[in-house]
């Protein structure tokens, strides 16, 4: 048979296509419309079967409705392909690959790793292991300290575990690690919402966050996270 060409145009408003549907993918997942969100993932996944971010976000969504054996399917298939990824780039490593090329491999790299490691962690929160989600996640902060969900999940972990302090802690090193990256209203508040719960001197600790971001020059920052009485 003639083997008919493909047409660039078309490749690339396709490619264009796609991106647009992820983007939709996303607003549906930001207003909690899972159902519509798979659906259009799954259109994606059509023309994309290997990628590691579609087959996590699908199965993501599979574990908020519980489905968890079709969730860890999805992550089984996403740690797959990030394994066949891994001897791809180690085969390209001995035909001279310098540069930019390597360094942007080597970011792919990471970023997959995170991937997955967030899909096991999630997987393990699901089905209430937690020990072994904390090991999930601080796999994932020794790839990235500041990864804000990894840090976020292994503080509720924590606090499940009751390992309160352990909990603040991981908060706070976050926020101090960078606190004009991090002094933001929902990390604060969740870790005031520690505070609450720890009973040494709460107020005296939401004091030092407050001096934090007045010291850092946080611009118009709620204070009212800080749930400081009046």
């Amino acid at each position: 048979k003639e083997i008919v060409p493909v047409n660039p145009t078309i490749k690339i408003w396709k490619e264009r296509e796609h991106r647009v549907m992820f983007k939709i993918a996303s607003i549906y997942l930001h207003q909690k419309e899972y159902i519509l969100a798979l659906h259009t993932l799954e259109q994606i996944l059509n023309n994309y079967p290997k990628n590691i971010f579609l087959l996590s976000s699908i199965g993501r969504i599979h574990l908020q409705f519980g489905n968890l054996e079709t969730a860890k399917n999805y992550f089984n298939n996403a740690k797959k392909e990030f394994e066949n990824f891994l001897k791809r780039s180690k085969q390209n490593d001995d035909d001279d690959q310098k540069g930019s090329s390597s360094s942007y491999i080597n970011q792919l790299i990471i970023q997959y790793n995170v991937t997955c490691l967030m899909n096991e962690s999630m997987f393990y929160i699901s089905t209430d292991k937690l020990q072994m989600a904390i090991q999930s996640l601080d796999n994932i902060l020794d790839l990235n300290p500041n990864y804000l969900p990894a840090v976020n999940n292994k503080a509720v972990c924590l606090l499940y575990i009751s390992e309160l302090s352990q909990a603040i802690e991981t908060i706070e090193n976050l926020i101090l690690n960078d606190p004009k990256q991090h002094l933001n209203e929902p990390i604060v508040f969740n870790l005031c919402t520690l505070y609450d719960l720890h009973p040494e001197n709460p107020i005296l600790k939401k004091k030092k966050i407050k001096k934090l971001i007045i010291d850092n020059e946080i611009e118009h920052f709620d204070h009212s996270v800080l749930k400081l009485p009046s």
